[in-house]
């Protein structure tokens, strides 16, 4: 019975994935396999009316040096660390603080742009103004932050136009010439890399890590490139390193339970998973965030019940499941068909 219950979980699981494979946009795609966040629970706050974020520490290593204030500088760092751990709510929160600190910061906007982006809810437009604006500060930027700003709008182009193909080869000419002109940018190479399809985008990837092995965006791309393949064990070592490299993120502490759930270590999944929830729970407390604010405490919760199944632990993954009843979700997509009364 107990089987029969895992299975019945783990589809539910796999047919969410497949309708968040369906309704990411192209540019996305290459970052996403079985695990994405397919649903968010509720609707964007209008990026002016973010609360202002904290400082934080323990998301990752990722930076680009672009031209700004000390303080946006600062800011930009930790939006960029959070869209890399697919944290679209603190993502936006810090890059709409580097913008309220540097309103002439063109790259500023270009990150409010990427962690609107991610939202696909009700689609109030919130990204397209955001790479307006960057786009009409764009005679303030470096060239090489030109280039990142070129090959962005390119991207979303394709997004909206009838014939995206055309406008999506652009984009990736784009970031490729980016690349190549500024070969040192891991940045660059890594928004190559989730441009590109199949097994470029692994090569991208591939040859950032062994460059930079701790570089914790590259690893977490690397294990969403491959968990839904045929050979998710070649991600095992960023598997075993990621939550180290961004111990503060539940996402990224989440993630390598992904390819040990995938390779039947399920004893090592379920402690990634746990910690996750750990992280988690402690940030929503200090920063009295709710679930429906924090996508991935309940992707993780997901993950943990079914492993536990796998485990044969019923009891102990029917206690968990409580836990999800914090979620209540405030978007059409995320709540349950209302009772009849008739």
């Amino acid at each position: 019975m107990m089987r029969v219950s895992a299975f019945m979980f783990l589809s539910t699981l796999a047919i969410a994935s497949a309708l968040c494979l369906l309704a990411r946009p192209p540019v996305v795609l290459a970052q996403m396999t079985i695990g994405c966040h397919a649903m968010e629970m509720r609707d964007e706050t209008p990026p002016e009316q973010l609360p202002a974020p904290q400082r934080m520490t323990g998301i990752g290593n990722a930076q680009i040096q672009i031209t700004a204030t000390p303080e946006a500088q600062m800011w930009f760092n930790q939006g960029l660390n959070l869209l890399h751990d697919f944290w679209d709510y603190e993502s936006a929160r810090a890059f709409e603080q580097s913008v309220r600190v540097d309103p002439e910061c063109a790259m500023c906007y270009w990150g409010l742009y990427q962690a609107e982006s991610f939202y696909h809810s009700l689609a109030k437009n919130y990204a397209h103004e955001a790479l307006e604006k960057a786009l009409r500060l764009k005679a303030r930027t470096s060239k090489r932050e030109r280039r990142y700003l070129e090959a962005t709008a390119a991207g979303e182009s394709a997004r909206k136009n009838s014939a995206p193909d055309s406008h999506r080869s652009n984009s990736q000419d784009l970031w490729r010439e980016l690349t190549h002109k500024y070969p040192k940018d891991t940045q660059a190479r890594i928004f190559y890399a989730a441009n590109a399809d199949g097994p470029e985008e692994l090569h991208i990837l591939e040859s950032v890590l062994r460059d930079k092995p701790d570089d914790s965006a590259a690893n977490h791309y690397y294990i969403h490139a491959l968990e839904g393949s045929d050979h998710p064990e070649r991600a095992l070592h960023s598997a075993e390193i990621l939550a180290s490299l961004a111990p503060a993120s539940g996402h990224m502490v989440h993630m390598p339970g992904h390819i040990f759930f995938r390779l039947g270590d399920y004893v090592r999944a379920e402690r990634a998973f746990a910690e996750s929830m750990r992280v988690d729970e402690h940030y929503m407390k200090e920063q009295h965030v709710q679930p429906d604010n924090d996508w991935n405490s309940v992707h993780n919760l997901m993950y943990a019940v079914a492993n536990l199944m796998e485990e044969g632990k019923l009891i102990q993954a029917t206690a968990l499941s409580a836990k999800l009843s914090g979620a209540r979700g405030e978007l059409e997509s995320s709540m349950p068909p209302a009772k009849r009364t008739s």
